[in-house]
């Protein structure tokens, strides 16, 4: 089921994309609307295109190990669909729009450059729109579950 956006509130609830029997809490992601053009270092061919990133507002301790959530959301082209506010708890943002603003052409430039296996420049990066939306998560007493990824952080990590 899907609905508008919480205007009251000012962003979105998704719903959990995979259902587990645990309690559940939301975490905030900002979703980035973009329109970009790449070049190539090499040929100075472009790559235009639209894309949404979604990017946590909270903090993870030691992302080399766990991962930077947000690039595998665009790695596994995550979309979560957008359902009301269930009144779970939300885990507490400790990052702005001004911290996470350069993430989303830093996770392009990085897929891009893998993909093809050349360095590529950035010319043309347009944020469209954003917004903030609260994405699912599942807790038991030591760990968190994304419910895109099911991945899991233990509660140390997120602070």
């Amino acid at each position: 089921m899907k609905s508008d956006r919480n205007e009251s509130l000012g962003f979105y609830f998704a719903t959990p994309f995979l259902k587990k029997e645990l309690p559940m809490v939301y975490f905030p992601f900002q979703m980035i609307d973009t329109e970009f053009i790449v070049k190539r270092s090499d040929t100075g061919s472009e790559l235009r295109s639209k894309l949404k990133f979604f990017i946590p507002l909270f903090f993870i301790k030691n992302i080399n190990y766990f991962g930077d959530i947000g690039y595998y959301y665009f790695l596994k082209k995550i979309s979560p669909e957008n359902d009301i506010d269930r009144g779970y708890p939300i885990f507490p943002a400790d990052r702005c729009y001004d911290d996470v603003k350069p993430y989303p052409e830093i996770y392009l430039l990085q897929y891009e450059s893998e993909k093809v296996g050349i360095e590529l420049i950035s010319t043309e990066f347009h944020i469209i729109d954003k917004s903030i939306h609260m994405i699912p998560f599942y807790k038991n007493e030591t760990d968190y579950y994304d419910s895109y990824l099911f991945w899991k952080y233990p509660s140390g990590a997120l602070i």
